[in-house]
């Protein structure tokens, strides 16, 4: 388990737990979730191709639900601590969580996480 810093601009650095699948692929979770600007959280993105193994540049509509939950879905699956605060906001992430089909190991690792966000938390 390899742990990651990863500095947010306007926000304190997000710790990131390096953690693997029972089939041995790695994936991260963060320490806290982090909180995009409306501009980014909404905004049109292009996905790494590591991330995304579609056609090279393909632009999903963060402020599209469906397009929002396929970005969040793939950055979840296949991205970093970096891809993860570029594309991810929290407040999103926490909306969609019912929904999104994640991989048990990521979803019981990203649990603790998005339901410490959660309003219905406290």
């Amino acid at each position: 388990m390899d742990t990651q810093r990863v500095e947010v601009i306007g926000s304190e650095p997000i710790e990131f737990t390096t953690l693997s699948t029972r089939r041995g692929r790695p994936f991260s979770v963060p320490s806290r979730l982090p909180q995009l600007p409306p501009e980014c959280a909404l905004a049109t993105v292009v996905l790494p191709h590591w991330v995304d193994w579609s056609p090279p540049g393909r632009p999903y509509r963060l402020a599209d639900r469906r397009q929002r939950y396929a970005v969040y879905q793939l950055v979840l699956n296949e991205g970093s601590g970096e891809e993860i605060t570029r594309f991810v906001d929290g407040a999103l992430l926490v909306e969609l969580w019912p929904d999104l089909i994640l991989p048990a190991e990521i979803r019981d690792a990203w649990d603790p996480v998005v339901r410490a966000w959660s309003p219905s938390a406290a």
